[in-house]
Parts: structure tokens; sequence; C-alpha cells
């Protein structure tokens, strides 16, 4: 989307963000599946064949062609080191050679499957069309290049055939969609150089020639319409302001383009005419000199270089460098050079070139973005990201954003150190050290990621190209430029990348092993790999950590220097041997708050007695080829109590899924008196001293070890032993029933015993208090600010799912993202034993996006349909924490339920990064334990009359004279015991359409009725429909398909809507898009179809959302089309689409203009068909 100077601000904002889920996070554009002979270094080859393509370089209205960052010299340049095999240029080159769109069988992705030599579609107007554009940019200049290098016309003949293909589109079907300026940048870049490598070079097959019609033809009906629908403007957001010019600069090139070339010069530079300076993408505004403190107004001692999109996340940082140093080929290339303070282009004696304009302002920002990369602490001034004309903030980056901090993969920009390092000739350990240190630590260009091999040479974002432009110089230092290859999808090996804080971690070798050998400390020892990520954390995701050590250690992990460790591991001794020890980074072991799916960076400290810890390498496949030794009786920290003389002892033998695997068990520190079995893992234990003794067991099978850190409390006898179990129990504090009636029947049993209880009895009686008390809930637990911790097992089911702990860690970068609010609500269930009550609610937004938390009041019910409005007021717009006060009226009433709504939205965007509930929490008494509603003829919950519901419940106690209605029929009761009951029915006929309602009454034992229940405690439900009206679209319908498909595949794609089967869906694309597709029922020449009512269920899995949005259409002509429903909502739920009017139709269309990709699992539609 365009960020247009007219637009109100909030829009402007709203539309700036847009791009964050959409930014490239390295998944791959092109397929992966490579021969399994090929690694991430490549070992392909493409023939050398005897011709030697010659360049005819030319100058043409004062531009030098070839000309678009590759000129004829870099081109000979990198076509001779290659054909020498000299490094670094040929290892670059072998690791291209992987990528798909270097085989010689590549082919458009636009081209006609009827007429290959037409395009698929000639319309340029939907992200579907650009994927394509994206996937043919890098193929045509993939193969544009491997035909200068080789000589071999294959190369030279698919590049050409792509860029006919897109040379025939229709300029007047061109049409501006949803960030297209972000995404056309870079492939009109890639195809225009390869354009015009073909342009300018030899050829000798007649067909193959560039001719001057295809010039005008790539001129007219690709690059112009391109840039003057999508590119041309200069107020878009920060690095959506130079994507878009550098593919329209490489267009100006081609054409010749002398007046709007010389503008986007300055567009790059300084770009004055941008209405908002605080977005602006130049190199002056973006990579700025801050001299002021934005939120204070105080004035600094010493000016700085911030790069101001880091204040944003880092990986618009690292494209915002990438993006400078492709433009900044395109200026070398063409010898341009700017007045240095204007940014014009310029000839004078003092003119400058985009490197060297404003004192090196480039390397200034790389240096910058790379310290904070790499984990240093980097000094940060408040700075406008947003400004009115006469230059008042409106949006303030207050601090640097740790978003993808330590994510190397897509940081690109290399050309800047070797420009500086060997054009300029400058001492970069001296100007420029943290880029230095960087660049020595930068991933090879094939590289493993979250276990995944991507390419550089891939990156949708482009720069992973840059070794073309590695000046001739640079080859006196030859492969000390190739980063180490990377040879395993599991293996991180941490010594490549990391950053040492202190002088107590080193880079060792040991024979063909090198390693971090860190010294721990007392006040521990600080260091932190870098480049580290992990895949899938939906579900347990095992990590393994390669270590030796000569003495006990501790590894704590954090997402910061200062942030609480989300893991800690405690080392054993292992005598200088290599060991494995393992922890998960599931979502329920580590939050996304704590680490976020792509931070990138893992904070080490490591303490000890001056212990000698080596550090090898993490496995981030431990999960499939460790088999690590799990403690049967639990992995946490163990706490036991004991008294002196008594005996007591422990399990602590290990499970092994090694089916080879012996495990033996050690103890480090073990008290007086206490014995660990080596053999068994057996510990028995007589204390002789009061105190508190602390040790560590430790269970290996070899490979692998498992550690238990345990403490024991020693008292002098058993009354201070029950005691000292029942430490944790406060009494000034509420307890959740159930937990306090454990706590205090253990506690008292254990009294109770104190005088008769054997040794090893009494010792059973003091673990049960000791678990009691630790399994005490808080009725109202608190968060430190005193709001209601809700995220201590206080919410049964939520809108943020995993995210909810993000909502109170203080941080206003980590947020629940949109997707989660598609139709701007979130609820939270506190369950059907408790409500609550409150006073004021706190709710932050998302950091510099204000807009996206205005217009919010919270509400409350007891069923979950019917909402009352607590907070008259609604959240404003700013970035600040808001405090919403409940009504007088509603602040002692409690609910079960609470929503958090956009009442007047001022975004189509809900992003909520803090929440507070300043109140209390209410246990409620009920006499039901549990409620479950079911039906075995159910579909997803969907039932018609004639199909049977039961509803399922049991009381605490023996209950009478139960009665329950369900769909208002009365149902059969039955039980065997007056706790476990069932209640059976088979829905009438006449059973009203909607969700299931039920109603329990009863009496309770002491004959006063009972609270009647309304509601299941497992969240289960059915929906009431019918299928006496629904239309049997398959016989009565032809199908016309968006995605112009075989008609069998329409078929099977329609059937998958009714065939009863939740897992199989609909795909309905749009040129190859996701956006627009649809599906219309042709009910054929003299029928219509009067539609009543439109039963949608959504594809049942994560993407559910993609059917907000999506609409049922009718039409007689296939040209008007009337809206017949509201939109749908996003959920996974069967919902009901009312349909407006009577009115019939021939042609019935289910269409979405968002990017839904047509996915649907089944439909229904309730009418009538008439002749």
């Amino acid at each position: 989307m365009e960020v247009k100077h007219k637009a109100p601000f909030s829009q402007v904002w709203r539309r700036a963000g847009i791009v964050l889920l959409t930014i490239s996070l390295l998944i791959p554009l092109f397929p992966s599946n490579r021969a399994a002979a090929e690694t991430a270094s490549g070992n392909r080859d493409a023939a050398i064949t005897d011709y030697r393509v010659d360049i005819q370089e030319t100058v043409s209205n004062g531009f030098k062609h070839p000309g678009i960052g590759l000129t004829k010299e870099i081109l000979e340049n990198v076509r001779t080191q290659v054909l020498e095999k000299k490094d670094p240029w040929y290892s670059y080159y072998q690791a291209m050679l992987v990528s798909t769109c270097a085989a010689k069988n590549v082919t458009s992705s636009n081209q006609s499957a009827a007429d290959s030599s037409k395009p698929g579609s000639d319309a340029f107007d939907s992200q579907g069309i650009n994927s394509r554009f994206i996937a043919d940019g890098l193929k045509a200049y993939t193969q544009a290049l491997l035909y200068y290098i080789t000589g071999d016309e294959t190369y030279r003949g698919n590049a050409l055939h792509i860029i006919r293909i897109w040379s025939q589109m229709d300029p007047a079907k061109y049409k501006y969609f949803q960030d297209a300026h972000i995404h056309t940048g870079i492939p009109l870049n890639r195809m225009v150089t390869a354009a015009e490598i073909l342009r300018y070079t030899s050829y000798r097959t007649e067909s193959l020639k560039w001719t001057e019609q295809d010039t005008a033809d790539f001129t007219n009906h690709l690059i112009t319409p391109v840039i003057e629908t999508f590119q041309h403007d200069n107020n878009h957001f920060m690095n959506q302001h130079t994507y878009p010019l550098l593919g329209a600069m490489a267009g100006y090139i081609f054409t010749d383009n002398r007046e709007r070339y010389d503008e986007g010069v300055e567009w790059f530079t300084v770009n004055k005419t941008a209405v908002d300076q605080g977005i602006n993408g130049s190199i002056q505004a973006l990579f700025r000199l801050v001299d002021t403190d934005a939120v204070t107004g105080e004035k600094l001692t010493t000016p700085r270089v911030q790069h101001v999109e880091m204040g944003r996340d880092q990986a618009h940082g690292g494209g915002d460098l990438n993006n400078a140093a492709i433009l900044s080929r395109l200026l070398l290339a063409q010898g341009t050079k700017v007045d240095p303070v204007k940014g014009t282009v310029s000839t004078a004696s003092n003119a400058v070139n985009s490197y060297e304009f404003l004192n090196n302002r480039i390397l200034s920002a790389a240096d910058y973005f790379s310290r904070y990369m790499l984990g240093y602490d980097t000094p940060w001034t408040p700075v406008a990201a947003s400004m009115e004309p006469d230059g008042k903030p409106l949006i303030i980056y207050k601090q640097l954003s740790e978003m993808y901090r330590g994510r190397m993969v897509t940081t690109n920009f290399w050309d800047i150190y070797f420009y500086y390092k060997y054009t300029e000739g400058m001492n970069l350990k001296k100007e420029a050290p943290y880029l230095t240190e960087m660049f020595e630590k930068r991933p090879p260009s094939n590289y493993y990621y979250k276990g995944n091999l991507e390419q550089a040479w891939d990156n949708v974002d482009g720069g992973g190209d840059f070794w073309l432009y590695i000046p001739k110089k640079a080859g006196a230092e030859g492969s000390k430029l190739v980063p180490k290859a990377q040879q395993d999808s599991a293996r991180i090996d941490v010594e490549e990348r990391y950053t040492a804080f202190d002088k107590n971690a080193a880079t060792r070798k040991d024979g063909e092993v090198s390693y971090i050998e860190v010294k721990a400390t007392e006040n521990g020892s600080r260091l932190a790999p870098l480049n580290v990520a992990y895949g899938d954390r939906s579900k347990p995701l095992l990590v393994g950590l390669r270590f030796r050590t000569n003495g006990p250690a501790q590894l704590a992990m954090s997402r910061a220097m200062g942030s609480a460790p989300y893991h800690t591991l405690t080392l054993p001794d292992t005598k200088g041997e290599w060991r494995y020890i393992t922890y998960d980074m599931g979502i329920d072991h580590v939050t996304y708050s704590q680490v976020d799916p792509n931070h990138s960076i893992v904070y080490w400290k490591v303490t000890g007695p001056g212990t000698k810890v080596g550090i090898d390498s993490l496995n981030v496949k431990a999960g499939e080829q460790l088999t690590p030794p799990v403690f049967k009786t639990g992995s946490g920290d163990l706490e036991r109590v004991a008294y002196v003389g008594a005996a007591t002892s422990y399990d602590f033998s290990a499970t092994d899924p090694g089916p080879s695997d012996r495990v033996t068990y050690e103890a480090e520190g073990l008290p007086a008196g206490a014995e660990l079995d080596p053999a068994t893992g057996m510990f028995s234990y007589k204390p002789v001293q009061a105190g508190s003794y602390a040790f560590t067991v430790t269970a290996t099978d070899g490979t692998t070890v498992a550690t238990r850190n345990v403490r024991f409390e020693v008292t002098e006898d058993r009354k201070s032993a029950v005691d000292a179990a029942a430490a944790l129990y406060d009494a000034n504090t509420g307890y959740v029933s159930s937990s306090l009636e454990r706590f205090k029947q253990a506690y008292a049993d254990a009294l109770a015993s104190i005088g008769e209880a054997s040794d090893e009895l009494f010792d059973r009686k003091l673990s049960d208090v000791l678990q009691a008390a630790k399994e005490l809930k808080p009725l109202t637990p608190h968060l430190p600010d005193g709001s209601l911790d809700y995220t201590a097992g206080v919410v049964v089911a939520s809108s943020f799912g995993d995210y909810l702990s993000s909502l109170t860690d203080g941080d206003d970068n980590t947020f629940a993202a949109y997707g989660l609010a598609a139709d701007l609500y979130h609820t939270i269930d506190f369950g059907s034993s408790f409500k609550v009550s409150a006073d004021a609610f706190q709710i932050q937004g998302r950091r510099s996006f204000p807009e996206r938390i205005a217009g919010i009041a919270v509400l409350g019910s007891n069923d979950g349909e019917t909402w009352t409005r607590l907070t008259s007021g609604m959240t404003g717009l700013t970035e600040d924490m808001q405090r919403l006060e409940v009504d007088e009226a509603y602040r002692q009433e409690p609910f079960r339920f609470l929503k958090m709504q956009m009442i007047a939205p001022q975004s189509t965007m809900l992003e909520v990064s803090e929440f507070r509930i300043e109140g209390q929490r209410h246990e409620i008494h009920n006499d039901l334990d549990s409620v479950s509603i079911a039906s075995e003829r159910a579909l997803k919950q969907r039932v018609v009359p004639g199909d049977p519901v039961q509803l399922s419940f049991t009381s605490k106690e023996t209950i009478s004279q139960v009665k329950v209605s369900i769909q208002g029929q009365e149902a059969e009761v039955r039980t065997d015991d007056q706790r476990h009951w069932t209640a059976d029915t088979v829905l009438s006929d006449d059973a009203p359409i909607g969700n299931v309602k039920f109603n329990i009454t009863y009496t309770k034992a002491d004959g006063t009725p009972g609270t009647p229940q309304v509601l299941t405690t497992d969240n289960s439900k059915l929906f009431v429909s019918r299928n006496d009206d629904v239309i049997d679209a398959l016989q009565a319908a032809d199908f016309i398909d968006s995605t112009g498909r075989a008609a069998a595949d329409t078929l099977k794609n329609v059937a998958n809507l009714f065939d009863a089967d939740a897992d199989t869906i609909s795909d309905f694309r749009l040129n190859g898009g996701g956006a627009g597709g649809y599906i219309v029922f042709d009910f054929k020449e003299g029928h219509q179809a009067q539609l009543t009512g439109v039963e949608l269920m959504a594809r049942q899995d994560s993407y559910f959302s993609r059917i907000k949005g999506t609409v049922v259409q009718g039409s007689n002509d296939l040209t008007e089309w009337t809206a017949l429903t509201s939109p749908a909502q996003s959920t996974a739920d069967w919902q009901v689409l009312p349909v407006n009017g009577k009115e019939a139709y021939r042609y019935i269309r289910i269409y979405n203009a968002g990017t839904w990709f047509g996915n649907m699992a089944e439909l229904r539609l309730h009418g009538t068909v008439q002749s």
C-alpha cells in the first residue's frame, strides 16, 4: 500500500506497519528440494564453453551501458576470477549454482500453459502476479549472468524468453495492489539488469539477438508501467522508499531517462520534498545525525549518527542498508557524484559519491547497526519517526527494537565493507570496528537457519549478489574472504559467530574441534552466540549444547543482557570429556515474550568457581538426533525437607530411549551422610546436622547428560520439619479452595503423625506437605505492579493464544499481532469456577503504532454472548499505557469473560502489547465439576434435526431432582451414583437454528436448589442447522473457477466443500495469488437460485483467519455483482451468513478481495433453485 501525503496521519502510520508480516523472513521463495548430493556449499558446476561473450560498452545520453550496477569492468573481473577458480568469487559462484534459478531448464512463472511464448496473464494487478514477477526477476538475472560467464546460449535463451514474456504485459491492465511499491522494486531491478546484460553482449544464434523491438516492448510494457503504477513516489515509509527507488533507478538507466535519474539520485540522498521528513528513507533522514532528544528537547553534547528504522525492528534496519548498497552500485557504475550537502547530481570539484556523502554517512550507519546486532550496548537518543511539516514529532522511536536482533542471514550489504576497505583504502578496524567484526562473523551465502537450508542469492529482498562487486584488489586475500561452509542442518558452531563481553571467553582449537573456552566466574562471564534461531516451537523442541568442563558451572540464557534467564543449565564436571546437555525451547517452556520466533541472539552468563567450560556447538534437532536420559520423577529443581537422625531416600533413576544406552549416575556436593548409587540412581541420606544443603545429581548415557539441582532443608526435629515444609503457606493470602484444602489436609496429617509414624511414613508425610504447599494457588495472584497476574494459570482460554504472556512483560515491543484479532477484539475466559471484578484496566499498544490501540473499550459477560460495557471511556491515540476506569455501577460485579474491543477503530488492526486488570478474582463454588456437550453425528459442532445430543456432567457431591433441557427440549437424564450424569435428546424437526442452549437444574445434598448451569466447562459446543433446504449444488450447477484450472480439478475443489469432511479444503486463486479468488456456481440457462442463508466453515488450521471478509454475491450476467451477505468473520467455527433480500440469481459467487486463497472447508447453500 502507498503512503500518500494527503492521507490522515493514522492511515499513513497504519500503512507503514502492514509490511511487518510481509517482509521477507527468510522463507524461501524458490523450491528447496535439491538433489541429495548438493550441500550448502554447493557442488554443481555450469559447463564452461569455448565461447567468450563480448560486451559492447556504449554511452547514451550520458549513461554508460552496461551500467545497472554491473559494468563491463565488473563483469569481466567476475568472469576472469570464476574461470580461474579464484576465491572469493569462485566459492560464491559455486554457491549460486545451487539455486534452482541456475538450472538450464528454467521457464517463466508467467508463461501460458497453452502457448509458452505468451504470458499466462497480461494483467499486473495482484500479489499473485507479483509473486511470478519476483520469481522470474531472479531467474532472468541468474540466467543472464550464467550466459556471460559460461558462454552457453541455453542461459541466454532462458533469460530472453522470460523477459519477452513480461514484455507482453498490457499497460492498461496495471493496477496498484497492497504493498506493490515494496515488492516490485527488487524484481524490476533484477530483470532490467538481465536485459541490460543481454542487450549489450554478443550472441551466436540470430533468434537470441536483442532487438530494438525488444527494447521498445520491454520499456513500454514493463519498465514504464511498473514505475508509473507502483514506484514513482517519494513519500513512502523508510525502506519502503528505497525498495521502489532501486527498481525505478534501474529502469531510468536502461531507458536513458536523465531527468528521472537525477531526481532519483536526490530522492536517495536527501529527498528534500518528502512531506514527512520523519519517515523519509533517504541517506540523510534515515541514517540521521541526531542532535536533539525528540522527547525532552534536550540537545546532545555530541551529535550521533543513528539508523532510525532500527527503532522499528532490525529486519527493516538491515533492509535499509542492503538498499543503500544496491542504489550505490547504480550510482558508482554511472560515475555519479552529488553536492556534498544538497545531494543533487553535481560535477563540481567538491562533489562526492553516495558512499562519501555526508562524511561517509552510510558507513557510520552500517557500523552503528553492526554494533547493536553483535549484542553490544548501543546508545540511542529518542528520535522522530514521523513528523509534521514543521518538524513537530508525531511518532517517536524511544528505544532500539530487539526484534530480529542477532539475525545475520539477511545482512547482505557487504558491498559497503568492500568499497570502503579496498576502493577507499580505509582502515576499517579503526574507522568501523563493529562493521569489521560483523563482516568477520558473517554467515556463508548458503546457510542453515532454523534447521533449514537457505540461500542469500534467493533472498527476495535482494543483496545476495554482493560478491559480484568485490573489487579485484580483494583477490589477494582469496579464500580468507569466504565464510566457512555449513554442512549440517542441525549444528550451529557457536564459535564462528559470537560476541564476548569480557576477557573470559576466547576461541580455542583442540585437534579438529574449534570451540569457545569460557572461564566461569562468580560474577558470571558473559558472551552471546549470534544467528541462533529455532524451528517450530509450538511443540516441544529439544536443543543440545555440546560442552566440556573441568568442574561445576552454570550457564544462564536470556533474551537481553539484563533480562531474567529463561533457561539455566547446570553443567556437571565432565572431566574434560565432551558431552551434550539438552533444553526445551518449545512454547510451553519458553514464551514468545522471552524469545520471539525471529530473535537470533542468546545472552549467556557462565558462573562457577573458575571452571573452564568448553562450548562447541548447538544441535537444534536434538529431539531427533539425541537420546538424553530423563529422570523418572521429574526434571525440575527438587526441594526436600528432612530432620537430623532420620533416614530419607529418593529415586533419581532415569530412562533413556537409546536401546543400547546404559545410564550411570553421580552427584556433586553431597552432604555428610548422603549416598547415591552410581548404577541405580537411588539416593539415601541420614542427616547429621541441621542446615541447608545443595547438590547436583547427574545422569549420563556417555553422550548426553541430564542434571537435577537438589536442595535439602534439614531441621532438628519432626515439628520443625513440618513447619519448614509448610513455609510457602501465607496465612494472609487467599487461595483457591481446592488447593488450600489439600494443603490443610496434608499439614494436619503430618502434625498428627509426629509422635507415632515411622521414619519412612513420616518422610512421605513431609513430602506431601511440601508438595501441597508448592501447589497452593493464590486466588488473586499479582504482578509486581499489584494488578492481577492472569498469566499464572488464571485464564483458561483467550484469543491471545501463545502470546498471552507478552501482555504482562513490561515490553511494548512484544505484542499480540493483528492476525489474532482479525475482527478487532480479544476475549479472555477465566473458566467456569471463577469470575473477575475490576476497578480499572490498563492497556498499551504496540510500540510506534498508537492507532492500533485507539478506540478500545472493555466489556464483561457471564455467558460469552451477552456483553456489558464496563468502561465508558475508550483508549486514545497514544503510545503510552492508558488507564480505563470501570464504571462505578460495575466495579463490584464479577464476570467470567472479558472482551477488549475496538468500539471506534482508527485502524484496521488491533495490536496489544500490555494489558493490566486492577481487580480481584472470585471463586464460584459450582456444584458441577464438569459439563460437556457432544453429538456422535456432529460435523465440526454442526448438528441437524434428527441428530442425537448428549450432555455429560459430574457433580462434586450427590445431587437430586435433576432436570435438563436441551434446545428447548426436555432431555432424558440418567445416573448410576447421583454424581456422574448424562442427559440425552434427539433434536426435533422444529429445533431452533443456532447454538445449542441447555439448562441444568438440580437440588443439592442439603436440600437447597443448586445454581443452574448453562455453560460447558470444556468450551464444547454444538450448532443446530438444517439440511432439508440445502441446495445440491454439485448436481444443480456448473462451476467457474478464478484459478482457470481444468474442469476436473475445479470439480474436485468444489466437492471438498460438500463432503462433510472438515479436513479437506478448497483452493481458488486469482493469477496465482491469494487475493481476489472466487468460485462461481452457475445454475445454468433458465434457472436461478434464491438463497435464504449460507453456512461457511474456514479451513481448520492456523490459517482459518483467511475466511475473514468472504462474501456471497449474486449476478445474472457475470458482470454486475450484488452482495447478498455481510462479510464472514475470522473464526474456525461454522458461521451463518444471513441473505439480504429475496432476489434470485443465475450465478452465485463466493468471493473475497483479501488474501484468502479461496480456502474453505465446508459450504452449505440454503434456498431453492427456480426454473
